[in-house]
């Protein structure tokens, strides 16, 4: 997985995504198709933030845990 050509969404109990291809090269989400959520993580405690590292991974911050875990392709 590409992290750089996805949207996300974090909320306190999942990690969304969204692919930035097809329909949803616009970045707007506004048809039931491009709504659709995949859930890809779950359990950060606290999510405070995402960052896509310079190795291409993407890291979660979370407050609770006093963690930073790293997702891998």
């Amino acid at each position: 997985m590409d992290f750089s050509k996805t949207i996300y969404r974090l909320d306190s109990f999942n990690l969304q995504y969204f692919a930035i291809n097809g329909t949803l090269a616009d970045k707007v989400a506004n048809s039931d198709p491009e709504l659709q959520k995949t859930i890809f993580g779950e359990g950060f405690g606290v999510p405070t933030d995402l960052e896509i590292g310079p190795d291409g991974m993407l890291y979660i911050s979370s407050l609770r845990d006093g963690a930073v875990y790293r997702i891998s392709r």
